[in-house]
């Protein structure tokens, strides 16, 4: 369709009145549990804490390397996050060694992942670990993270 630039405006402004407005994250629908490691490592790496509600369930928990209690709940999960991202350039993570156990709502996928990180400053850091996450079929067509576990990978 194309529309006149002046057009493009009133076209956007009726649109918002009528409730076709932008779709949140969270409609970026996830439709398997190996398409969901994908997209939480896309998260991961994007260092914005609102990324995480595309992959995590409103009530999932989250126990971190180097935190001492769960995160429960979207918004915990996503403060940390946002928190862990602070000072940070950039971050990125790898999986190995996944296992998946499909059942027919609920899948666990066993793994190892290795946190590369790089700081405002340039320095460089890495953190291995073990993970485990438990997925859970919300719908059709979204999968989402309902627990996630890691620890600290053995020297």
């Amino acid at each position: 369709m194309n529309v006149l630039p002046g057009m493009r405006a009133a076209l956007l402004a009726v649109a918002t009145f009528v409730g076709l407005q932008a779709v949140p994250a969270r409609a970026q629908l996830v439709d398997n549990p190996r398409n969901l490691i994908k997209a939480w490592q896309e998260a991961y790496a994007s260092r914005r804490g609102d990324a995480m509600r595309r992959v995590y369930a409103r009530d999932a928990q989250l126990v971190g390397v180097r935190v001492k209690d769960p995160m429960i709940g979207i918004d915990a999960i996503r403060q940390h996050y946002e928190r862990t991202a602070q000072g940070l350039a950039d971050r990125s993570v790898s999986v190995s060694k996944l296992q998946f156990a499909p059942r027919k709502r609920i899948t666990v996928v066993t793994g190892f992942v290795e946190m590369k990180s790089r700081t405002k400053d340039g320095t460089v850091g890495s953190s291995p670990a073990r993970f485990t996450m438990t997925i859970i079929r919300e719908s059709r067509r979204q999968w989402s993270i309902i627990s996630h576990h890691m620890s600290a990978f053995p020297q």
